[in-house]
C-alpha cells in the first residue's frame, strides 16, 4: 500500500484502558425532614444551575418563620419601649450602654439570628441543581418522607467528560499536560475520540506502581456516558 511522504514530528504513543467519569458529579442528600411534595424531573432530563429538583413539604418550616417572625416583632415592641427618651441622652457612650442593654433584656438579638435560621431551614426544602448537567441516580417518588441525609438525586456534568487511566511509573515520565490523546470506546467501535490529557497525579500507588492521567474528550452530545470502558493512547516521547 502507497502513501504519501510528510515530514512530521514522530511521537511514540503509550496506551492504557481506563473507563469515562461525569467531569463533575454531585449527590445531593436531603437538609430538612419531611415529605415530597414535588418531583418536576426525571432521569436523564438535562438541567439549568439553580433548577429546582425536589420540593419537601413547607408547612411546618412556614409555621415556624411566623412564629419567629411574631416572636422578633414582640422583642422590637419591647426594646422600643425600653429605649423610648433615650434619645434626650446627651452621651453617646451611655445611650450605646443603654441600647445594649435593652437589645439584651427584650431578646432583640437571640429573635433575629431565631428568625434567620427558620428562613434557611425553609429554603433548604427546596433542592436545586449545583451546576448544568443531567439527572441520575433518582432516589425518591412524590409522598415519600425523607429523613435528613438521605440520598435523593445525583448531577453529571457530561460535557466534557473526562476518562481516568492507570499507567506504570515508568511511563509517566514521558508524559506531560496538554498532550494529545486519542480514546476508542467499546459501545463505538471504530469510532476515534480525540482529546488531551488534563492532569497527571503526582502520587504513585505504591502497591500497584501506578500514577493516575486524567484526559479530557468533548462532548457535546453526550453520547460517551460515565462507566464506559475505554482504550486510551497518549502522546509521549517526540
Amino acid at each position: 500500500t502507497g502513501a504519501e511522504v510528510v515530514r512530521d514530528t514522530l511521537w511514540i504513543r503509550v496506551t492504557a484502558s481506563g473507563q469515562a467519569e461525569a467531569y463533575r458529579r454531585a449527590a445531593l442528600r436531603a437538609q430538612v425532614e419531611g415529605v415530597v411534595t414535588g418531583l418536576p424531573v426525571r432521569e436523564n432530563q438535562r438541567v439549568d444551575a439553580g433548577a429546582l429538583l425536589l420540593q419537601v413539604d413547607t408547612t411546618e418550616y412556614a409555621l415556624r418563620v411566623a412564629q419567629a417572625r411574631a416572636d422578633l416583632q414582640a422583642a422590637e415592641a419591647e426594646y422600643r419601649q425600653l429605649v423610648l427618651f433615650d434619645d434626650e441622652i446627651r452621651d453617646p457612650a451611655v445611650r450605646a450602654e443603654r441600647e445594649r442593654i435593652a437589645r439584651s433584656r427584650s431578646g432583640l438579638d437571640q429573635k433575629e439570628v431565631a428568625l434567620r435560621q427558620a428562613e434557611l431551614t425553609l429554603a433548604r426544602t427546596r433542592v436545586t441543581a449545583p451546576f448544568r448537567g443531567r439527572v441520575a441516580d433518582l432516589k425518591v417518588v412524590p409522598g415519600q418522607n425523607v429523613p435528613v441525609s438521605t440520598e435523593l438525586v445525583t448531577i453529571v456534568d457530561l460535557a466534557p467528560i473526562k476518562v481516568e487511566v492507570q499507567l506504570l511509573e515508568a511511563e509517566l515520565g514521558w508524559l506531560g499536560e496538554g498532550r494529545r490523546a486519542e480514546v476508542r470506546f467499546a459501545a463505538y467501535p471504530g469510532e476515534v475520540f480525540r482529546g488531551e490529557v488534563e492532569t497527571i497525579n503526582p502520587v504513585v500507588d505504591p502497591a500497584t506502581r501506578t500514577g493516575r492521567v486524567t484526559v479530557l474528550l468533548p462532548n457535546p452530545q453526550h453520547r460517551i456516558k460515565p462507566g464506559m470502558y475505554a482504550e486510551v493512547s497518549l502522546d509521549a516521547e517526540a
